[in-house]
């Protein structure tokens, strides 16, 4: 017997050429003309096919490829029969699933023939598109006590910025030093590189910390990217051979969730926190849900994958002296280095500073891997000094976790490695630590290590410093946290701790107790403390009592006081707190009144505002200062209206009509701004969202017109007396239509013009200037469209 075509039916048997839908991730990219013959298919032009997939890395590859004859693979489209297991193929460069009863052929790629696609369109920021501007911050504290005199500190934050430049000075006035400028810096940002002059601190080393100069540098910023916090982490990649919604899970916990198409897609780690761990990648897709575990880690410190950094200084060391705004030094200064990423897991660095007396080299790497993070460095100098350090930590997530800090420093003539800096107070405040003031050689270890059960939380910490000639001082102890009853707002927990040093041995055992509810708190402890040293031992019952109230209006007013009774080992003394922050500034105030000893009253007070100008605007206050802002306005007489100001989807503050609103922002951000509308019946405002790039400086002023509207209603009649039936009647505000006698409604402002038209007559108009509205309403009685 002899098997084949039934007789009429032998073209069906042979090629056919037909035109077919093309699906890439399930999304039709376009149409082409196959043959299909026995199963297989063949593109006719393999070209055009190529061009219709988006992401190729290598088009002309791809094009070879799909000039095969491919195996059409029917048995994977989807039907009720195999809906769990169809419309996915993991093909070695490319395939098919050709569904041909449908006349559709979905495409798959291999992930390698695909460029990753990035969860960021643009690679920087936008050049801002602001006036010349100015932003200050100011602040004021006064601290002393009833027996000693009073101290104040007024500090000053001014930036001038036009667009991707700007000038910063930070200053301070104070009664120990009279006034100082800790930097007056002229800086301007270009893609990938920010140009410095002036003076300003420069970035530091691990062992012997940051410098100040006058001088001028280059160095390489990731500010003005768009993709800042994405490049910073390691890359996270994922494959889709379809569209899905991608959950990013930290620890059984959601941290993300968004929507991806098809492709080699870049995940968005912009929101993941610093640190190094597991991420768990939980995909939604057609067919199911499965899971992919990543590595994830990111450090600032650390330069990102495939993007080294390099910088450059040089200048005159500037000193701090009483009563000398600025104090450069005669020692010449100048630093060098770069860093760079060689994998995900290990990155480099090396940086050179030196003075016209010695040159310093220091070098390091940083090794990150799912269980630790380790940093060590090692320097030397021309002198003959050396120094090292080692840092290692857990990568955090699991019940144990550590840290560990070991530094040595070797000073060949006993003193510091480089001329010492003095800090002056600013609003950034960083001191160094004391091992990078360190005046000579020493040796300072310290680590932590704690552990999780259950809710209890038990570690012990220690640390360890010996400089030459000194005798070593040390700390080490425990410390137990355990929270034995929490139920809604109240809680109770079990706290211990001993510490040992040089000279004392201190412990303290006790009850933490605390209750919350609307707003108020009350808060106690109690236990037994003892400690000993030179002077003899004591011990005795110590504890705290007090309470908390907080509250924030509307408008984000807030209002927050407390105070208590403490009684302590040394004295027992009664504290008082007040805080008020407001769209003008802030203010708080402390005192602090003891009972015993040397009986005395200390009070501490600070105030803190700022201002955000430009040429047009200018506005006082700003809650949370920072170094850009909008100033948010509204105009138009609409006396009463008020709106909430949303700054990506976030209420920033409320704004009246005739008022200025000051809004201090984060720099090197995108923000969109909108109104909301709290206490406003009738108005007609533009409620689109505007979009605003701000670098350091900046200041954009942002202007809404407000109009009160209201609804007119009347008669519509011609020159002839006759009703106007059946027209169209518009205003700026509103569209409305006459009823065949005429009569019409429609929402108007105070000096719209009503149109009447319809299509067999001439348009007329009506102005409703001498309407006079009442609850929102007016009657126009009968109207004569001329």
């Amino acid at each position: 017997m002899s098997v084949g075509a039934p007789a009429g039916f032998d073209s069906l048997s042979g090629p056919r050429e037909i035109l077919a839908d093309i699906f890439f991730g399930g999304s039709k990219v376009g149409e082409a003309t196959i043959v299909t013959r026995s199963g297989t298919i063949t593109f006719k032009d393999p070209s055009a096919l190529t061009s219709l997939i988006p992401n190729l890395k290598e088009p002309e590859q791809a094009k070879a490829a799909f000039a095969r004859e491919l195996p059409g693979n029917p048995a994977l489209v989807c039907s009720d029969l195999n809906a769990s297991r169809c419309g996915t193929l993991a093909p070695e460069d490319v395939g098919v699933i050709f569904d041909e009863e449908h006349f559709r052929v979905d495409v798959f790629v291999n992930l390698r023939m695909l460029n990753a696609i990035s969860p960021v369109s643009s690679t920087f920021l936008r050049t801002p598109s602001t006036p010349l501007s100015l932003t200050n911050s100011m602040s004021l504290t006064l601290s002393g006590s009833s027996a000693s005199k009073a101290a104040y500190n007024l500090q000053n934050r001014t930036l001038v910025g036009y667009r991707n430049a700007r000038i910063r000075s930070d200053s301070s006035y104070s009664s120990e030093l009279g006034l100082i400028v800790d930097d007056l810096v002229a800086e301007v940002d270009r893609p990938d590189l920010r140009y410095s002059a002036g003076l300003f601190w420069v970035p530091g080393l691990d062992l012997i910390g940051q410098r100040r100069i006058v001088g001028a540098g280059v160095s390489t910023q990731l500010d003005t990217r768009s993709n800042k916090e994405l490049i910073q982490g390691t890359p996270v990649y994922l494959f889709l051979q379809q569209p899905a919604r991608v959950e990013m899970l930290i620890d059984g916990r959601l941290v993300e969730s968004r929507f991806y198409e098809a492709g080699n897609n870049q995940i968005d780690t912009s929101r993941l926190p610093d640190g190094s761990y597991s991420l768990l990648l939980r995909i939604h897709e057609a067919a199911g849900t499965r899971e992919e575990r990543r590595f994830f880690a990111r450090n600032a410190q650390i330069a990102p994958v495939g993007r080294p950094i390099y910088f450059a200084f040089a200048g005159l060391l500037a000193n701090t002296r009483r009563n000398r705004p600025i104090s450069p030094s005669k020692d010449i200064f100048y630093e060098a280095g770069t860093a760079h990423r060689l994998s995900r897991n290990l990155a480099v660095d090396a940086t050179i500073i030196g003075t016209q007396h010695k040159t310093i080299l220091e070098s390091g790497a940083f090794v990150i891997s799912p269980l630790v993070r380790v940093r060590a460095a090692g320097l030397v100098s021309s002198k003959g000094d050396r120094g090292a350090l080692v840092q290692f930590g857990s990568a955090g997530g699991g019940r144990l976790n550590f840290s560990f800090d070991l530094r040595r420093i070797w000073s060949r003539d006993g003193g510091p490695l480089m001329p010492l800096p003095m800090y002056g107070t600013s609003f950034e405040y960083n001191a160094p630590t004391n091992a990078q003031m360190g005046s000579g050689s020493y040796t300072q270890a310290s680590g932590n290590i704690g552990a999780s059960f259950g809710s209890a939380y038990v570690s012990l910490t220690g640390s360890l410093r010996r400089d030459k000639g000194i005798k070593s001082d040390y700390v080490v102890g425990p410390s137990l946290s355990w929270p034995v009853v929490t139920r809604g707002g109240f809680q109770v927990v079990l706290q211990a701790d001993a510490q040992k040093t040089r000279h004392t041995t201190a412990a303290f055992a006790g009850l933490r107790l605390l209750t919350t509810s609307r707003g108020r708190s009350l808060m106690g402890s109690m236990g037994y403390a003892s400690r000993s040293d030179g002077d003899g031992s004591r011990t005795r019952l110590v504890g705290r009592v007090g309470g908390e109230y907080f509250h924030e209006g509307a408008d984000r007013t807030q209002i927050d006081v407390s105070g208590g009774i403490e009684r302590t080992l040394e004295t027992t003394a009664a504290q008082a707190n007040g805080a008020f922050q407001s769209r003008f500034g802030s203010v708080r105030g402390d005192l602090l009144h003891r009972f015993d000893g040397q009986r005395s009253t200390q009070y501490g007070l600070t105030l803190q505002s700022g201002a955000a100008l430009t040429p047009g605007s200018v506005a006082v206050g700003g809650r949370d200062l920072q170094e850009s802002a909008i100033i948010a306005s509204v105009d138009g007489g609409a006396k009463g209206a008020a709106f909430e100001v949303l700054i990506n989807d976030t209420v920033r503050g409320v704004v009246k009509d005739g008022d200025r609103l000051p809004i201090f922002l984060q720099p090197y951000r995108v923000y969109r701004v909108r109104l909301k509308p709290v206490k406003a019946a009738a108005v007609a405002y533009d409620s689109a969202a505007r979009e605003f790039t701000l670098y350091p400086g900046n200041v954009q002023p942002v202007r809404w017109h407000v109009e009160r509207t209201f609804t007119v209603f009347g008669r519509a009649v011609g020159p002839d007396g006759v009703a106007i039936a059946d027209a169209r009647v518009e205003s700026r505000h509103g569209l409305g239509q006459t009823d065949t006698d005429g009569y019409f409604q429609v929402d108007v402002a105070g000096g719209d013009l009503l149109s009447l038209s319809r299509a067999d007559h001439d348009a007329c108009q009506v102005s409703v200037t001498n309407a006079k509205p009442n609850n929102d309403y007016a009657s126009l009685g009968k109207v004569v469209c001329q």
